[in-house]
Parts: structure tokens; sequence; C-alpha cells
């Protein structure tokens, strides 16, 4: 499996980790806080690396709006920066905090 594959492959089961545990979680009527997600996240990168992706806690979140900083290594030395930013849809089907 190429690197390319085997990072397709790691986001889609970080997606489907996190998207199961919210839901378990809203079944039972409990809400997930973002930075939990985001935790869980950068827990599941550094644990599951074996390809270049290196993630952090976003920077200065007020001014550029991301929760996550993602880096994935395209070539040796170049990156590509994601910049996530978790909204937790609540069980009242709201996004508190979005105007």
């Amino acid at each position: 499996m190429n690197s390319k594959t085997t990072r397709c492959a790691l986001f889609q089961e970080i997606a489907t980790e996190i998207w199961q545990d919210i839901v378990y979680h809203h079944q039972v009527g409990v809400n997930v806080p973002e930075i939990g997600i985001t935790k869980r996240i950068i827990a599941k990168l550094r644990h599951d690396i074996n390809c270049g992706v290196w993630a952090n806690h976003g920077y200065r979140e007020d001014e550029f709006g991301s929760d996550l900083d993602i880096f994935v290594e395209t070539t040796t030395g170049s990156f590509v920066w994601y910049a996530l930013q978790a909204k937790v849809l609540k069980k009242d089907g709201c996004y508190h905090g979005v105007k």
C-alpha cells in the first residue's frame, strides 16, 4: 500500500471513529465538547502515524479560525497545511456559539 493510500485510510478511519463516538454520546443525551474531538484526532494521528502527517492544536484560533492544524508531507520537506475547525451539532440540532 502506498503512503497516499495509507494516509487516506487513516483519515477515513478517524472520521468513522469520531462520528460513531458522537452518535453514541448523543443517543444517551451527552454532548461531546469540540476540544475532546480535537484531542482525540491528535492522539490518533500521533499513535498511528506511518507517513508524513503531523497535527497540532490550531495556531491563534481567534485569528486563523482553526481548532486543529494538520500538516501532510507531499514530498520530502514539502507540506500541505489543513486548518480544521470542529463544530459539534448539539442534541437540540443547533451549533451553539455560531451566529
